[in-house]
């Protein structure tokens, strides 16, 4: 057996196998010899007979697909959602030689890959992120299910979740991962938990005060184009009006004005309160697919002899070879039929 690690965080990988080193990403161990492979920044420099000896063990030729003149393409369909080389057992790869166009995307797969590499080395269970929690769940998703006959550019239109993917809840949804992992420091993390506390506090009372018929609240009404207020409204319910700020109703609730908050976090804030509606269609909707990510496929199920399955899907199911049946919903050719008929033989232990 060997192992190999090939990705762009490489700070963390060499954490984890205690070596020092700046720009080292590719650990390639076997028979306990050990060579070294230098990359520059997302295009591969290499020598040929240690690339050839950890990629193409049959004689594959990587072609030539990616963004950079001269750096070369791995079949994005040949990786795990961990993305680790479906072809070369230990092999966890990613950067534009995953067939990616972009430094951001290129290193999003790096450090993924990383920090899948150093869970494999310390026993733990991989590292994947979801398509409703994080863009780069998206792109792998993409690539792995989907493989791509262009160099990859990740685009928010591909998110069927960018309502929860925004950029001012990215604290929100990754820093407890990145709390877990330990890439997060405690102080960042800690200071992340007190500002969560305070946006709860706020959105509490919000939910539970009512603005009632007072002349400062009607003038303040009018001024932003509404008619008068007939009784008390939730304050929740008026920040949800066209126009109204946070900032601005803060003077009418005595509670609010206790509870001290950034510009980041009152962004926050307003986002959750104004678009709730949306935002919990989203969560149920992420809910319900989440229902097909937990049914896992058995590693040694053989899709060719499934009876029922289209042909397509056969062979799509076959190269791919997905995690779990979330993830072969997504796979171009597969039908909610061959879905159907896919749960129903994991269900029945079939192989």
């Amino acid at each position: 057996m060997y192992l190999a690690i090939l990705c762009l965080a490489c700070c963390y990988v060499a954490q984890a196998v205690e070596q020092t080193v700046h720009t080292i990403l590719l650990l390639y161990a076997y028979l306990n010899q050990v060579a070294l492979v230098e990359w520059e920044f997302a295009a591969l420099t290499y020598r040929d007979d240690v690339l050839h000896l950890g990629l193409c063990q049959q004689q594959r030729c990587c072609e030539e697909k990616s963004a950079s003149l001269g750096s070369c393409y791995v079949g994005c369909c040949e990786s795990f959602a961990n993305l680790l080389n479906q072809l070369a057992p230990g092999l966890y790869i990613g950067g534009q030689i995953c067939g990616t166009s972009g430094y951001e995307e290129a290193a999003a797969l790096g450090l993924v890959a990383a920090i899948n590499a150093v869970f494999k080395i310390r026993g733990k269970e991989p590292f994947i992120l979801a398509r409703d929690e994080a863009y780069i769940g998206v792109m792998i998703d993409d690539l792995i299910t989907k493989g791509t006959n262009e160099p990859y550019r990740l685009m928010s239109s591909r998110a069927e979740y960018r309502l929860l993917l925004r950029h001012d809840n990215a604290d929100i949804r990754l820093s407890e991962i990145g709390y877990q992992i330990g890439l997060l420091p405690e102080k960042r993390y800690l200071a992340f938990k007190e500002k969560q506390v305070s946006i709860q506090k706020a959105y509490d009372i919000l939910n539970k005060v009512y603005l009632g018929k007072r002349k400062e609240i009607e003038e303040y009404a009018i001024s932003k184009g509404f008619n008068e207020l007939k009784g008390g409204i939730l304050a929740s319910e008026f920040l949800k009006r066209p126009g109204v700020k946070y900032l601005e109703i803060v003077n009418f609730i005595e509670e609010l004005q206790n509870i001290s908050l950034s510009e980041t976090a009152i962004e926050q804030l307003e986002v959750m309160v104004k678009y709730e509606g949306y935002i919990q269609k989203q969560l149920k909707d992420a809910a319900r697919s989440k229902k097909l990510e937990s049914l896992k496929i058995p590693k040694d199920i053989d899709y060719l002899n499934m009876n029922g399955l289209a042909l397509e899907a056969r062979e799509k199911l076959n190269i791919i070879r997905p995690l779990t049946v979330g993830q072969a919903s997504r796979v171009s050719g597969v039908n909610p039929a061959d879905i159907s008929i896919l749960i129903l033989n994991i269900k029945k232990g079939n192989r």
